[in-house]
């Protein structure tokens, strides 16, 4: 999980305030009124987003990954560019949208999809660039019902864990609920009209720094096997506002499902094991560069923006690690290579990654030739 940054410049069928858009907008909402007396609902048209071009350039913007779990998305998953606030309709899920003002004893019904339904939702947003997001299917829509839900601190049953929960973005728009009876002012209405004054209760990976909402708990053992999972909660020191933002993104996108949570478990091993590599190399003041190359090529391929997993969690549990290290090599091997005592974390990446190329260890050298062989 990243902050990032949104399209720059958008292109201006993406611009909510440009003509282009503007005049989707009217289109669209000419074709609401044309039906409304009908059973008939209305195909809306979204001609910036089904743009392919600008497609590419959203997914491109997490460089292969989810924004909002952060997994990479491979070439046996799908990845969507999605609308952060949906696009054609809106849903409504007790559990989900009233978190924070459970009241009832029983346990059963909570996770039900409401029958209301905002019937073109956020529409006037479809066309908007900082509405649009690449995610996973799971982020997305959801796969299976393994989710975990774990009620907040501020509702009536604070700390309940649930499992088999269905989890996935979908048409859901969780908002912050200001009147005390908690009933959503969105439910039944044509389309949403105004967002000024809502407070989001999803995670914006535009807008929201994921270290200040969220918390990567101790690794654990599963209970079926030896391997470590993470959990992931709401961070310390949240307000309530932020607290209910953070605990219903986690139940929402599913971030504690099973295989991310084992995910995280398998990175924080294979680092911990570097880390140890490292620390017997400064503590016995080891200057063998083959032994410093070899560790840091381990190293290094897990903060690589075009390949590396969940490169947000690498960088939360183990930045501190890349700081020490490019340290430590301006001080060993001066003379190597040129760093250049840099400060910008991605540039300490690429000259520790020069320092490699130009420094290959004899296990480097021999999977350059097999590469070469296999090329014949």
């Amino acid at each position: 999980m990243r902050k990032i940054s949104p399209l720059t410049p958008l292109p201006t069928n993406l611009k909510i305030d440009e003509y282009e858009v503007i005049f989707g907008q009217a289109d669209n909402h000419y074709s609401i009124l044309t039906n409304q007396d009908t059973s008939k609902k209305s195909k809306l048209k979204f001609r910036g987003y089904n743009d392919e071009a600008n497609k590419i350039r959203v997914r491109n913007l997490a460089s292969g990954c989810c924004a909002y779990c952060g997994i990479r998305i491979n070439n046996t998953s799908t990845e969507t560019v999605e609308h952060f606030r949906p696009k054609a309709e809106l849903h409504f899920k007790k559990n989900y949208l009233k978190v924070d003002g459970l009241n009832s004893t029983s346990r059963s019904g909570k996770h039900t999809v409401l029958a209301d339904k905002c019937d073109y939702g956020y529409f006037l947003w479809g066309d908007d660039g900082k509405n649009l997001l690449p995610a996973c299917e799971c982020c997305n829509t959801g796969q299976g019902k393994n989710g975990i839900c774990i009620s907040t601190r501020y509702s009536s049953d604070q700390g309940a864990v649930e499992y088999g929960i269905p989890y996935g973005k979908k048409n859901f728009f969780p908002i912050l609920l200001k009147n005390r009876d908690c009933v959503d002012g969105r439910v039944n209405l044509q389309f949403i009209r105004d967002v000024d004054s809502e407070y989001s209760l999803l995670f914006n990976p535009y807008i929201d720094d994921p270290n200040h909402l969220f918390q990567y708990k101790n690794p654990v053992p599963s209970s079926s096997s030896n391997q470590l999972f993470i959990k992931i909660r709401p961070n310390r020191g949240l307000s309530k506002k932020e607290h209910l933002k953070a605990q219903v993104s986690i139940n929402m996108f599913g971030l504690n499902r099973n295989h991310l949570c084992a995910l995280r478990g398998n990175l924080f091993s294979h680092l911990s094991l570097v880390a140890k590599e490292f620390y017997d190399l400064m503590v016995n003041n080891r200057n063998d560069l083959n032994s410093w190359v070899h560790n840091i090529s381990s190293l290094i391929k897990h903060f690589d923006n075009e390949h590396a997993n969940l490169l947000g969690f690498c960088y939360t549990k183990f930045g501190w690690l890349v700081d020490k290290v490019y340290a430590d090599i301006l001080i060993r091997f001066p003379h190597q290579v040129a760093l250049t005592n840099i400060e910008a974390f991605e540039n300490k990446i690429k000259e520790l990654s020069d320092f490699c190329r130009l420094n290959p260890t004899t296990n480097n050298v021999n999977a350059d030739i097999q590469r070469l062989f296999r090329n014949l």
